[in-house]
């Protein structure tokens, strides 16, 4: 056996080095998985999107029944039914009127005269669920349109959770981990997360809208990282920000942390010239909802819902010197964690704790996680261990808002499964390493046998032999055989074909991936069935039954006939009497009676079904309107079982104040007062201010709480003295010193909070702090004030109220009232005398023929005409304009950013000239450009061939890549078999093969 001939370079062709494998971790920065993605593992991850999605909606659409053999029953989603349960029950009204009086007007919010008096409809509420049900509207009918875009959030979350993971080039199979972790998040069923949002419990409460901006969030900071990356697409996370802002205000705070440590963890001396562009576009797309919104907040109502904290015990030692705000953060994290929550199923009481507290194996995951990332210096991990950290000192030390800081808690628990996710990952691919490993130590060993059969041959040859074997060989052979030593073989000698570097590479990344595969489909099936059986974990959120009581529709519930007897008798009487506004009684109790229709919040739906001759005085959009406390108040003082949700106001009851509920729906225009107890019936039918005109009978009756154990009639009556606009026979007084701030409790209501209730409340301002008491307040309910007047009306210090001595004035005749969805309009008899008009207040009621209007307190209007015809009109605002300008301004930017040809030069992973490498949409570029600027003459690329890392085979697959380093002349695998030092550890900064 001959030993080869070394070639020698020759001139015209240098030596050239080849380059070797990626760079070693000691120049790497955060690095992640920069591979890019097989074409089965891409397949895999969207199958496993595409089973979390399937099972999503087998849960929200339990009653569907598909088979092959043709039978289709699409179930209740694909109903032309009207959504019910929950506050789902009463959401369906909003949509449909948009797209009916404003979407033509091409305006996302106007005004609505269904609820409180009159509200700013998309004001406060979000337009862009309003938009999708409008655009499935034009080709399906609007119920079935209603019901797909509330169930479209947790459809689209699994997919948006894989888009979040794969735009963070996190390693696989980190991407449907997350869609798994994602899927997990929505079925999560804790007892107290019914209304947060985030999952489907919530969505199916209600707050389907926050689910959807949660999709959009996620797809969007997907997108947002890759366009870091690469300077690429860069109009699609402005975009998808735009809507998922637009979609939820409380998921923007999400998007604004996120969004910053995304950019903090690349590059952010360079990419800001990206990231900046590119939220300043999303902020300028939802300028034309957000602006007036912003603008407009003291027109709103706060609920002043109590701050939940956790309630624990732990307290650091009082030796430690840490700033209060410090110590109070660390302690409450501790509690929130450590406790778990209050089941308030079997133990109700009045305040309990919704804490931050997880199941151990999220712990346990999340701890992998966090390991990993120090060991890998992972950036996708960082960022979500910051996020998740930020939103627990949210929700710890977020003050009482009008935004309620239990909002936070979807956040928390989906950065955690995130987390859990990429524990998992970790695990997977350490399991899939280890195949690797064990598959390459027995190759060696295998190898090793072969060297060491090359070298017996040698050393046992005969002089016969037809090639003479050299004497020096034969004898280092000898030595070979004596000393063990098979770490190489005989100069010359190939290994077999299938101990090749290149073959054992290729097998072991097979292996690993297949053990990968095995993983990830245990893992993944085991995943998925355990959240699939969530759905029924607790019996008092099943899910599934939920969803199949809300999506089956009003019409198919067994009281429907009583329900639609209410619409129907209501519709009756507006064309008997008259159109206008009514009051109900609530109901509450177990069993709820107006629950049994399908939700408690069912006669909200009045102006729904009767074709809006019936306005509703209580709406779903509590915060929309600044009459919500007067509304309440008022309730309190008509109804047996009130529900008084505004925290900071002093209730009445009827027995003792049913003469002021009835003076108040008189101020408040409202026309008609339905009851349905007993007591409440028998009140009403001793006031003569309230005429009988009609009874609704409840055949069969529906059962009640105790003591009103029947809901056996409706009884309507028609208020006296509640016309919509009315002369007034007292001037106003313009009410001056009003409490600056948002005065306390015990300032407005002159009483000692009890703090066993919870923190004192603060009112929204001193309007509501001075007119909240004077709603209850007998002795000076007769004095008529204004927040502004014209100049001869009397000025007076809202602390001298009941001195006021207002001039009296003969009321003007008002007539031919006339009334549309954005516009009232009358006939005086008179000019320059006050008129009041009982809708609410807003900026963008604008009057002609009139001064005004004026904000009278409740909170309605009041006008001075200047005409005998005078015509009130709801137009738009400085705010409304300016948003609109904005807006046009940013979909510019959004085609400008579409445009820039220029953005890739300010991307993560660019070179400082711009270039940008080959892989860079998938792999870390910017750690390998980084050793090239340190030494550009260290890798060579030799002369007319392309690189070996992009070489490809005539299979189509890479000859050569990361894991499959060019053959050893001895047959060893460079980077991948340990040789000699087969027995010493790897060194932590050594180059580390990308698994599959």
């Amino acid at each position: 056996m001959a030993a080869p001939t070394k070639e020698t370079p020759t001139e015209s062709e240098p030596e050239t080095t080849v380059a070797p494998p990626a760079p070693s971790r000691a120049h790497v920065d955060l690095n992640e998985d920069d591979q890019p993605r097989a074409l089965w593992e891409r397949a895999v991850g969207w199958a496993v999107v595409a089973v979390c999605t399937w099972l999503v909606f087998c849960i929200i659409d339990p009653a569907h029944h598909w088979t092959l053999n043709g039978n289709l029953r699409f179930g209740d989603l694909f109903r032309n039914t009207t959504t019910n349960g929950g506050d789902m029950g009463a959401h369906v009204w909003w949509p449909k009127f948009l797209i009916d009086n404003w979407f033509p007007k091409f305006r996302l919010s106007g005004w609505a005269p269904d609820w409180y008096a009159g509200f700013p409809v998309g004001q406060y509420y979000f337009p862009i669920p309003a938009l999708m049900i409008a655009a499935l509207n034009l080709v399906m009918p609007y119920n079935v349109a209603f019901k797909l875009v509330t169930v479209s959030g947790p459809l689209m979350l699994p997919a948006a959770a894989y888009y979040f993971a794969k735009g963070m080039r996190t390693p696989w199979p980190a991407p449907p981990a997350f869609a798994i972790a994602a899927f997990g998040t929505l079925v999560q069923t804790r007892s107290e997360w019914q209304i947060y949002g985030g999952n489907i419990a919530s969505t199916l409460a209600g707050e389907f809208s926050f689910t959807i901006g949660l999709a959009f969030a996620l797809f969007g900071l997907g997108a947002l990282a890759y366009t870091l990356d690469t300077g690429r697409r860069r109009w699609l996370p402005a975009l998808l920000i735009a809507l998922a802002i637009m979609s939820h205000i409380v998921v923007a705070i999400f998007i604004a942390i996120a969004a910053f440590l995304l950019w903090l963890t690349r590059r952010p001396q360079r990419t800001w010239a990206i990231a900046l562009p590119v939220g300043g576009v999303a902020a300028a797309l939802s300028a034309v909802w957000l602006l007036p919104l912003l603008w407009q907040q003291g027109f709103t109502q706060s609920m002043r819902y109590t701050k939940l904290l956790p309630r624990g015990n732990y307290h650091l030692p009082s030796w430690l010197p840490l700033p209060g705000p410090v110590r109070h953060t660390i302690e409450g994290l501790w509690n929130a964690v450590g406790r778990p929550p209050l089941d308030t199923n079997t133990n109700p009481i009045k305040h309990f704790s919704p804490t931050l507290w997880l199941p151990w194996w999220i712990w346990l995951l999340a701890g992998v996680a966090i390991i990993a990332a120090g060991w890998y210096r992972r950036r996708s991990t960082l960022v979500l261990i910051v996020l998740a950290l930020v939103i627990g000192v949210l929700f710890i030390e977020w003050p009482e808002h009008a935004i309620w800081n239990t909002r936070f808690l979807p956040f928390w628990m989906l950065s955690w499964a995130f987390l859990a996710a990429m524990g998992a990952t970790e695990i997977a691919r350490l399991a899939a390493l280890l195949v690797k490993r064990a598959h390459i130590w027995i190759r060696d060993g295998d190898l090793r046998d072969a060297r060491a059969r090359a070298w017996a041959v040698l050393a046992t040859g005969s002089d016969d032999d037809i090639v003479p074997i050299d004497p020096e060989l034969r004898k280092e052979a000898a030595w070979a055989l004596a000393d063990r030593r098979f770490d190489r073989g005989p100069d010359g000698w190939k290994p077999p074909p299938r101990l090749s570097g290149r073959s054992i590479a290729r097998s072991a990344r097979r292996y690993s991936a297949i053990a990968l595969a095995v993983v990830v489909a245990i893992a993944g099936i085991y995943a998925m069935h355990q959240g699939y059986q969530a759905r029924d974990n607790n019996p008092d959120i099943a899910i599934s039954g939920w969803a199949a009581w809300n999506y089956s529709g009003y019409e198919a519930k067994p009281t429907y006939p009583q329900f639609h007897a209410i619409m129907t008798g209501m519709e009756q009487v507006a064309d008997t009497h008259g159109n206008g506004r009514a009051l109900w009684e609530p109901s509450s109790g177990n069993p709820d009676a107006i629950n049994s229709y399908g939700t408690s919040l069912a006669l909200m739906l009045l102006p729904y079904f009767t074709h809006g001759k019936i306005a509703s005085m209580e709406g779903i959009y509590f915060e929309s309107s600044a009459t919500t406390d007067y509304h309440f108040l008022t309730v309190a003082e008509c109804a047996q079982h009130p529900s008084n949700p505004v925290r900071g106001l002093v209730y009445g009851n009827p027995d003792s104040d049913f003469d002021l509920c009835v003076r108040h729906l008189q101020m408040l225009g409202v026309r008609y007062y339905m009851a349905w107890t007993p007591e409440m019936q028998k009140l009403a039918g001793r006031s003569p201010q309230l005429t009988l005109v009609k009874d609704i009978a409840q055949d069969p009756p529906i059962a009640g709480p105790s003591p009103d154990t029947q809901l056996k009639d409706w009884k309507i009556y028609e208020v006296a003295n509640s016309d919509l606009v009315v002369g007034m026979n007292r001037e106003p007084v313009v009410l001056t010193g009003l409490p600056s701030g948002r005065p306390s409790y015990s300032q407005c209501w002159n009483t000692t909070w009890d703090k066993a209730s919870g923190a004192e409340p603060r009112m929204q301002d001193g309007w509501e702090c001075t007119t909240a008491p004077w709603w209850t307040n007998r002795d000076v309910l007769g004095t008529s004030y204004a927040q502004t007047g014209p100049k001869d009306w009397v000025r007076i210090d809202a602390k001298d109220l009941r001195r006021a001595q207002p001039r009296t004035v003969t009321p003007t005749r008002v007539s031919n009232v006339q009334t549309t969805v954005d516009k009232i309009s009358f006939d005086v008899s008179e000019i320059g005398k006050p008129v009041e008009v009982k809708e609410s207040f807003f900026p963008n009621w604008k009057v002609s023929g009139a001064k005004g209007p004026y904000r009278l307190a409740p909170n309605l209007m009041v006008v001075v005409p200047t005409q005998k015809h005078v015509e009130l009109s709801y137009g738009l605002t400085a705010a409304d304009w300016a948003g609109r300008g904005i807006t046009i301004a940013g979909i510019a930017g959004l085609v400008l950013l579409g445009l820039w040809t220029g953005a890739r030069r300010f991307a993560a992973g660019t070179d400082d000239t711009g270039e940008t490498s080959e892989n860079a949409d998938d792999a870390g570029v910017d750690d390998a450009l980084d050793v090239l600027r340190d030494d550009p003459h260290r890798y060579r690329r030799p002369r007319g061939r392309r690189p070996w890392s992009r070489r490809r085979d005539r299979g189509g697959e890479r000859a050569h890549d990361p894991d499959v380093p060019p053959d050893d002349p001895n047959g060893a695998v460079d980077g991948l078999l340990p040789g000699s030092s087969d027995d010493e550890p790897p060194d932590r900064t050594d180059s580390m093969p990308a698994l599959p």
